[in-house]
């Protein structure tokens, strides 16, 4: 942010239009001849215009806009930049998103499951600050797409990047659970915590979603658990933007039970998302408690940039005084 050290020196600027018009307009009774009468090529000169004529008025622009830097200058103007430090350790969060291709059921308008819940993380995440986010998939399969990181950036960039069914057709979400856990360990932050969105039921991988509940426990880690859909049975139909492969199944209700225990071993808690509104509303409440005290400091840094407008002023003039005495010829 520009600031001025001393602003009351920029009322000197409005002296400019009473100066502009002593020197330019104002009948001259005799004394210095101020340019060449040459670059007026006749008594209608005033009304035409030339290359002379353009650069004379040019020149003395120029000359102006020197004189206003150094007046600018003279209030000593720098950027001041606040720098935040936090003296606490934030929260450190991994989402757990199902990719399976139940997630393309197109219920949540205007778009299916996968994009709503890929629209809703990237406010949540938008909403945080100095917590490490990361971001596990799952179906068949479960990979960490981004490591807990403060750069906010790469977990939307990957959100953008993700297709469905990259791993499989299928639901592994002890799996999911157990990366996620997996990444977290380490963390030496005061508060961790897994979000799981799914639609599904646990039907792939070889540790299930209770055996991660219970390790995310022993480690301190609380699994909030999202079941996504609806109550009835939807059609879905995916098709691979890469291959033109289309596949479509019949989603049915996901494993309510299941997602209850895992919020209850951990000591997190369930949530029912039927709808865009309601998915909203509980990343809403989810960002309200997962919450840690946070202590700053405030760094301001000062940078003066006083030298940049004397150089702009002094070129400036200096183009002037040379262009009408080298170029147009003019008597001082």
């Amino acid at each position: 942010m520009w600031s001025l050290e001393y602003p009351l020196s920029l009322l000197l600027l409005l002296n400019i239009p009473f100066l502009v018009y002593f020197v330019h307009f104002r009948k001259k009774k005799g004394g210095v001849i101020l340019f060449n009468f040459n670059i007026w090529k006749s008594t209608e000169g005033f009304q035409k215009i030339n290359p002379a004529r353009i650069l004379h008025i040019t020149f003395w622009i120029l000359f102006w806009i020197g004189f206003c830097s150094y007046i600018i200058a003279l209030g000593s103007p720098h950027i001041i930049e606040k720098e935040r430090i936090y003296l606490t350790k934030g929260v450190d969060l991994i989402f757990a998103l199902d990719e399976s291709g139940s997630m393309s059921t197109p219920d949540f308008e205007p778009g299916n499951r996968f994009e709503s819940a890929k629209r809703v993380i990237k406010e949540f995440t938008r909403s945080r600050e100095n917590d490490q986010i990361g971001m596990v998939t799952f179906s068949s399969e479960a990979v960490l797409r981004t490591p807990p990181t403060l750069d906010y950036s790469i977990v939307e960039k990957t959100l953008d990047e993700l297709k469905l069914m990259e791993l499989g057709e299928e639901t592994a979400i002890g799996m999911g659970l157990a990366v996620s856990v997996l990444h977290l360990k380490s963390s030496k932050a005061v508060d961790r915590i897994i979000i799981l969105i799914t639609d599904g039921v646990n039907n792939a991988g070889n540790v299930s979603p209770e055996q991660a509940a219970n390790l995310a426990s022993q480690l301190g880690i609380r699994i909030y658990t999202i079941g996504i859909g609806r109550e009835s049975d939807s059609e879905w139909t995916y098709k691979d933007p890469d291959t033109g492969v289309q596949v479509s199944g019949l989603s049915g209700e996901f494993d309510e039970q299941m997602l209850v225990k895992i919020a209850a071993i951990s000591g997190g808690k369930y949530y029912y998302a039927g709808n865009p509104r309601s998915l909203n509303s509980i990343f809403q409440e989810i960002d309200s408690v997962v919450k840690t005290e946070k202590r700053l400091r405030m760094n301001v840094k000062r940078t003066p940039h006083h030298e940049l407008f004397i150089i702009i002023g002094l070129l400036c003039i200096s183009i002037s005084y040379l262009g009408r005495k080298l170029l147009l010829k003019e008597i001082f």
